[in-house]
């Protein structure tokens, strides 16, 4: 990948906070349960549903995502992703039942699948081999600040001022993120992906192929696994 013009830190802080935010969007949920029962009229344990709904959505499509990036390209689906990631989290804020808010937070999670991949993966390719492993330390973290800093933070709003506030929140920081990312962060080029494209055709049996393959090996099956 060409190198941005703009210093690694900021790309490194970038990528961090789209971490942030699908950490911050799932884990906010939890404590939020209560509310949404009471504001559906639903039992809690029929609004903790939104939970595994989220969290499949965003595994099963990571898998997708990830390789529709490698053929076009990563920063695509960063700015695509933060945008439909905004459209999902105004779903949720103007939701008048509670199956159109779990329609919203199935969206959330699959945007979110986009997105985390997608930086994850542009960090991989951007640092060079001997500063990747800091890099990824530093973006793996985000799960930890959304637990410490995010979760309490969320839990203050919510208490005060309601949970739907939350998610307007959450959508406006993905379009400040979304713009950031289109200004600082650059795309492939046309010959990179193309010469991607040239290598392996996009194709239903390619996908087919290329997972089957993953799941016959012994050290990506077992990363799959313990994820």
């Amino acid at each position: 990948m060409t190198k941005d013009p703009a210093r690694p830190a900021l790309i490194l802080l970038l990528l961090f906070c789209v971490g942030l935010l699908g950490e911050v969007d799932y884990q906010m949920i939890p404590p939020l349960l209560p509310l949404l029962a009471t504001t559906f009229g639903v039992t809690a344990s029929h609004a903790a549903r939104v939970v595994p709904v989220y969290s499949v959505a965003s595994a099963v499509f990571s898998l997708l995502f990830g390789y529709l990036s490698d053929h076009y390209g990563r920063k695509r689906f960063i700015q695509a992703g933060l945008v439909c990631f905004s459209v999902t989290c105004a779903g949720a804020f103007s939701s008048a039942s509670f199956e159109i808010f779990l329609l919203a937070r199935l969206l959330s999670g699959v945007t979110t699948g986009a997105i985390v991949t997608a930086a994850t993966s542009y960090a991989a390719d951007y640092f060079s081999y001997d500063r990747r492993g800091r890099a990824m330390g530093i973006l793996s973290t985000a799960y930890f600040a959304a637990a410490i800093l995010g979760i309490p933070a969320a839990t203050a709003v919510a208490g005060r001022w309601g949970w739907r506030p939350l998610f307007l929140i959450t959508a406006s920081a993905a379009l400040i993120c979304g713009l950031l990312v289109w200004k600082f962060i650059q795309g492939e080029t046309a010959a990179q992906v193309h010469a991607i494209d040239s290598q392996h055709r996009l194709s239903l049996s390619r996908i087919r192929q290329v997972f089957g393959l993953c799941l016959r090996r012994r050290d990506t099956l077992s990363v799959l696994l313990a994820s």
